[in-house]
């Protein structure tokens, strides 16, 4: 729940990545007090270096493209994706909404 909900996906599609993830023997999946834990394996360590020139070689590109706002751009976009955490609540399937949450409304 907790990575299907920072990464605004379903549970469902979380739990279907992390299969895959598993089957490639990227992570290792378990229960540790209750809690089901993720934890990378040494395969997956070693591609952290592939990994983190792929981030440099995009933020690069990014700002090719947008110039100067690129800096701009994304702790603006991380600011609004913690606003939208903050104020999103996931109910439970028998709960009822009580405020209107339709955004064309003028309210």
């Amino acid at each position: 729940m907790v990575i299907a909900r920072n990464l605004f996906l379903s549970p469902s599609t979380v739990t279907r990545l992390l299969e895959k993830l598993e089957k490639k023997g990227l992570i290792l999946r378990f229960i540790y007090d209750r809690a089901r834990m993720v934890q990378l394996t040494d395969k997956a360590w070693r591609m952290e270096p592939l990994i983190s020139e792929s981030v440099s070689l995009f933020s690069k590109r990014c700002y090719d493209l947008l110039g100067d706002q690129a800096g701009q751009i994304c702790p603006l976009m991380t600011a609004m994706a913690d606003k939208l955490r903050s104020g999103t609540n996931v109910l439970k399937p028998t709960e009822k909404l009580t405020t209107n949450t339709d955004l064309r409304s003028e309210n």
